[in-house]
């Protein structure tokens, strides 16, 4: 009886909006490398196309799960990430990324080619795989994380 109720408790909170998942590796900019911990998935309206839904992955170096939580807008999220990356999904080849390091005062927006993504779960409810990428030789940034992101949030609003 004590397994099953742990183990109910267990999904039950696990599957809670505000969730933040696993994520192992690191992000680079400008010689500096950190390794987050928390990752977290949010869809909602594009900030700068609303009519256009798009899912965010955020990987962070410190839980964000109440901060996002108490965001009423996705573009309220963006600052909030002070030491880690957000990277944008939608339909296209393409994937915008920002990372954000040293408390925010290093960043560096960029896009990548799509396949820089190698998913094991690829759906509306959950992110996961790796990520790789090297753009520091025209000055971006560089990514090399495996990491496993539920949905933490839906917004209606993108600002």
């Amino acid at each position: 009886m004590r397994i099953a109720v742990f183990t109910i408790l267990t999904f039950l909170l696990t599957s809670a909006a505000g969730y933040a998942g696993e994520v192992k590796g690191t992000i680079t900019y400008e010689g500096k490398t950190i390794q987050p911990k928390y990752a977290y998935m949010i869809t909602g309206p594009d900030v700068m196309e609303p009519e256009m839904k798009v899912r965010i992955l955020i990987l962070s170096a410190k839980d964000l799960s109440a901060k996002i939580e108490s965001c009423d807008t996705v573009n309220c999220v963006d600052g909030w990430v002070k030491d880690g990356m957000t990277m944008q999904f939608e339909a296209g080849p393409i994937a915008y990324y920002w990372v954000s390091l040293e408390g925010g005062t290093l960043q560096y927006s960029g896009a990548t080619h799509r396949n820089v993504f190698r998913p094991t779960f690829d759906t509306a409810e959950r992110l996961a795989g790796s990520i790789k990428f090297d753009d520091t030789p025209d000055g971006g940034g560089k990514a090399d994380v495996e990491f496993d992101a539920p949905l933490t949030k839906a917004f209606g609003a993108a600002h």
